[in-house]
């Protein structure tokens, strides 16, 4: 009589290869991405694999592939200057053997998009200035830098990284990224000078400081245009309003559920939130054009700053006459809801009207938070895009970060004069005979 075989053995010793082959698999993903993403990428796989192994496999196997590229996510800044400086020296081999100048801009142009940058903007009576931009080092390095800051920062939003509870507003890799960058500048600056053709000298350190590079004096000085545009409003007897501007919720990676808690946004469209700029820019543009068609004129200051997931979204303070106001609120809020406009919450949450009383507080005050909280986080208190008791002094350097990755203009001035005559007459120091210039001058001194 036979005896029974056992497969236990054999099936013991293939599990435990299956096993060794899995955790090989997954080490060798994870290893693409910054030693700060290990614990986020592998809990969100470890999440996918308890519902479905082979489609979290599939996940991890496309994201991590996204993320090698010439550059892995994980490039130190040296390795970025490396890979600026051979760019740029492949460009000289490139063109090598080229005579014809259209070819030649052709060649480095295909070399920058296989880098994934934009070419240098080629102008015709001069196309050797741009070729010249695209063999230079420097000019590589600044466009590298900036295409993986936001490669690094497109990969968090995607893998759900970025949001309330997990990098607030950006990547803990590109806040740390910004600060070297600040630390670069700071130490270029110290112990530089300028020297005048008049042989005066100034410490640079110095002027950085006196400058609106320094948050202090930038805030200082967004209050005080803030606060001439209130004073002319009540001169000219204009009302005063705040109003939010929103994106829909396709270009929101996160949402937060009834419960509070903040989980990914199945609508998400996978827009960035530069595009997310980019699309309430278009928004902007054609509600001043319709306004302008309806003689609405506004001026004031716009402020844009990040919801937790990094989209963006405007905060305005607007002077206009008061008897427009009604008009103006009901072509805003028509241009601002017509992509999905229906979705539920769109009326409540991607427009918000506020009519500011001067009785209970001034104007200005309504948006020195959010400059604030935008450039040092002073007198703000606690972020509320962020956990509770979390200070806005804490957050500041990821908004800062979060601009600066994707370029984001933080802060406008809406329909008021330029603010470089103010800021050269603050630079006048002596009197002038010219009567009317004397009195520009000596009010721009008293801010």
């Amino acid at each position: 009589m036979r005896s029974a075989v056992s497969f236990a053995p054999i099936r013991r010793v293939l599990l435990a290869q299956m096993a060794e082959r899995q955790a090989r698999f997954e080490s060798e993903r994870v290893q693409r991405f910054p030693d700060s993403w290990a614990r986020y990428v592998g809990a969100e796989f470890a999440q996918r694999a308890r519902g479905d192994l082979p489609a979290a496999n599939r996940w991890l196997d496309a994201y991590a592939d996204a993320a090698q590229g010439r550059l892995p996510l994980a490039a130190s800044d040296d390795e970025i200057c490396d890979a600026a400086r051979a760019a740029a020296h492949d460009g000289w081999h490139l063109i090598a053997g080229l005579r014809a100048v259209p070819a030649v801009v052709g060649a480095l142009a295909q070399h920058c998009a296989a880098h994934g940058i934009a070419p240098a903007g080629v102008r015709k009576d001069c196309p050797q200035a741009a070729i010249a931009r695209m063999l230079d080092p420097v000019w590589w390095l600044r466009r590298m830098r900036r295409a993986h800051a936001k490669r690094v920062e497109g990969a968090a939003i995607d893998a759900a990284l970025v949001h309330r509870g997990g990098w607030l507003y950006a990547s803990d890799d590109t806040v740390k990224r910004r600060a070297e960058q600040r630390e670069r500048n700071r130490r270029a600056v110290a112990g530089a000078v300028l020297e005048s053709d008049a042989g005066e000298v100034l410490d640079l350190q110095a002027a950085v400081d006196a400058s609106t590079a320094n948050p202090e004096v930038k805030n200082a000085e967004f209050m005080v245009r803030m606060r001439g545009l209130e004073e002319v409003a009540k001169r000219e007897g204009h009302a005063a309003e705040f109003w939010t501007l929103t994106a829909p919720s396709s270009f929101h990676r996160m949402r937060q559920d009834e419960a509070g808690r903040v989980e990914p946004n199945p609508k998400w469209s996978g827009a960035t939130p530069r595009q997310a700029q980019v699309y309430l820019c278009k928004v902007w543009a054609r509600i001043r054009a319709a306004w302008a068609r309806r003689g609405v004129q506004v001026y004031g200051f716009r402020v844009a700053e990040p919801h937790h997931d990094g989209c963006p979204h405007w905060h305005m303070l607007l002077f206009m006459p008061p008897e427009q106001c009604e008009m103006a609120r009901e072509v805003f809020r028509l241009h601002a809801l017509r992509l999905d406009g229906d979705e539920p919450g769109a009326e409540q949450h991607r427009v918000a009207f506020k009519s500011i009383d001067p009785e209970r507080g001034s104007a200005a005050g309504y948006i020195a938070k959010y400059l604030a909280k935008n450039i040092s986080g002073a007198f703000v208190g606690d972020d509320e895009e962020a956990a509770p008791g979390v200070s806005a002094r804490d957050t500041v350097a990821r908004c800062d970060a979060w601009a600066a990755a994707w370029g984001i203009r933080q802060f406008q001035q809406i329909g008021a004069a330029p603010v470089g005559v103010w800021r050269e007459l603050r630079r006048m120091a002596e009197g002038v005979l010219n009567p009317l210039i004397e009195r520009l001058r000596m009010a721009a001194d008293l801010s």
